[in-house]
């Protein structure tokens, strides 16, 4: 994401869209009652009757609407905004939806610009988080392919071997390799990781970089417990995998996640549900805030925000289209890591 202008008077934020990471962003952002303008195409309004309305052409217009709605649409590489018009040429009033693509030049208008807001837009900017890898989890008689994107991650194949056997022959793992590497090559270019239990990723590698360099060479082997896409989450979220994902924000959010399982289930010092993180922050006990981004969007965390920046905490926004986000909405939408264990 490019920052063109920034107007602290006004409250406004012209911003162009450079990459599709940054709608994702930018749905995280954009929250009912902001205010967004942005050149757009509508009829122009009646000007004799109903028959000569159909047949005007859409006009570009520069618009400014007070949203209602934001709809990110992961296939069309789009965000949706949808509200009534407020300022216009024309149908002032009316319901429209800005889509919100790679190239889009657009300001943002908001009453308040928390702390978090402002931490997403340098991470876009920045292009933190942004990066994309290809996990492949191979165990025996399986493999899972998926992509890791900044908001969740996709499988893309679950590739199965002719054998079920634990120890297949040459033939049968030759061809159960060619079938991954074919799926891979249909991919977008992107780094790779191999995970998974046993010996047969490295078998994997080793012939995926024989047959293709160009796309296996650097690829990184991580040994993880468990196969499929329980193995990929595991991957992600291993601390000491830090190093090799430190561009991917889903390693972050994972590896936050677990800290708190880890913290429940030794009685460390933790909360979570709104009541209970709501009193730990007006205690000054919260050490890292971890809301989830549905939960967020819904407006029901918007007084613990500033009172975390109040109290010196840390706030981090987990996705609730992957699991360690399912997990915080689980709990109630809302967690904490304490600095100290709350009386009870």
């Amino acid at each position: 994401m490019r920052l063109l202008s920034q107007n602290p008077k006004t409250g406004e934020i012209r911003m162009l869209v450079t990459n599709p990471d940054d709608l994702w962003h930018l749905y995280n952002i954009i929250l009912p009652g902001d205010h967004v303008s942005a050149s757009t195409y509508r009829r122009e309004e009646a000007r004799d009757d109903a028959i000569r309305a159909e047949r005007e052409k859409k006009v570009r217009v520069f618009i400014t609407i007070l949203v209602e709605r934001c709809e990110f649409a992961e296939m069309q590489s789009a965000l949706r905004v949808t509200g009534r018009i407020e300022e216009a040429p024309f149908d002032t009033g009316s319901y429209h939806t800005l889509n919100l693509d790679e190239g889009t030049d657009f300001t943002l208008r908001k009453e308040e610009w928390p702390p978090h807001v402002m931490q997403r837009i340098r991470e876009a900017v920045e292009g933190k988080g942004n990066s994309r890898l290809i996990a492949i989890a191979v165990e025996y008689g399986e493999a899972t392919v998926a992509l890791i994107k900044s908001f969740g991650v996709q499988e893309t194949a679950t590739i199965h071997s002719t054998s079920v056997k634990e120890t297949p022959g040459k033939r049968e793992k030759s061809d159960f390799f060619t079938q991954i590497i074919d799926h891979v090559r249909a991919l977008p270019r992107l780094p790779v990781i191999v995970v998974g239990p046993g010996f047969i990723k490295d078998d994997f590698l080793r012939e995926a970089r024989r047959v293709d360099p160009s796309i296996f060479s650097a690829a990184q082997l991580i040994h993880t417990g468990q196969g499929g896409m329980a193995g990929i989450r595991e991957a992600v979220s291993k601390g000491e995998n830090a190093r090799l994902l430190e561009n991917v924000r889903l390693a972050d959010e994972a590896r936050v996640v677990e800290e708190l399982k880890g913290r429940i289930a030794t009685g460390a010092p933790c909360t979570y549900g709104l009541n209970e993180v709501s009193t730990a922050l007006e205690a000054g006990a919260v050490e890292t805030l971890i809301v989830s981004d549905a939960l967020l969007r819904e407006g029901r965390v918007n007084s613990m925000m500033p009172l975390a920046e109040e109290k010196a905490a840390t706030v981090f926004i987990v996705t609730s289209r992957w699991e360690p986000g399912q997990q915080i909405d689980a709990l109630g939408g809302v967690a904490a890591l304490l600095r100290y264990r709350m009386a009870q």
